[in-house]
C-alpha cells in the first residue's frame, strides 16, 4: 500500500500490518536558514555548506547540504511515518550519491523491503531525489526493531 504526507501524523504501524512493498512518500527541502543551524549546531563550519560564493567556485550551483542533515529524512522516514513511532533503528547502509543543493525540492521514499515476524524487524528502503524522481541524492538500506 502507499501512503503519503498530508500533514505530519505519527504512524502507528505494528509489524503485523506491515509487508513486502508497503510506500511512504513526503516532500521537503533544505533551505539556507536550516543548513545554517545545522553547521552552528554541528560545528561543521566547511565553506562548502556556510559560503556561496566558496561554494559556486568549487562547482557547485549553490552551497551544499550536510550529508549528515539529510540523513535526518532518513530518520523521520522511519521514525514519524514508516514504521512510525514503534521504531528504533539498529543499522542504516547509507550511500551519499550527489550533494544536494540547498533549496532543492526533494521527495523521500521509503520502502518495506523485507519483514521478519520472528524477530521483530523490518527492512526500509530509503530514497532522497528531486521531485521528478530523476535524480538520486541519498539512499539508505535501514534495519528497523519494531516495538511493542
Amino acid at each position: 500500500m502507499r501512503y503519503e504526507e498530508a500533514a505530519v501524523q505519527l504512524s502507528h504501524f505494528k509489524i503485523e500490518e506491515l509487508k513486502e512493498g508497503d510506500t511512504f512518500v513526503f516532500r521537503d527541502r533544505f533551505s539556507a536558514v536550516d543548513v545554517d543551524e545545522f553547521a552552528r549546531l554541528s560545528g561543521d563550519v566547511s565553506p562548502l555548506h556556510v559560503s556561496s560564493d566558496y561554494a559556486k567556485k568549487s562547482g557547485f550551483e549553490d552551497r551544499v547540504v550536510h550529508g549528515v542533515l539529510s540523513t535526518g529524512l532518513v530518520s523521520r522516514m522511519i521514525g514519524v511515518h514508516l514504521p512510525g513511532v514503534q521504531s528504533i533503528i539498529s543499522s542504516i547502509n547509507i550511500k551519499f550519491i550527489k550533494p544536494i543543493i540547498i533549496d532543492t525540492d526533494l521527495e523521500v521514499t521509503g520502502e518495506v523491503t523485507q519483514v521478519s515476524l520472528a524477530v521483530g524487524v523490518v527492512i526500509v528502503k530509503v530514497k532522497v531525489t528531486s521531485m521528478d524522481q530523476s535524480v538520486n541524492f541519498v539512499t539508505a538500506d535501514v534495519t528497523v526493531k519494531i516495538r511493542k
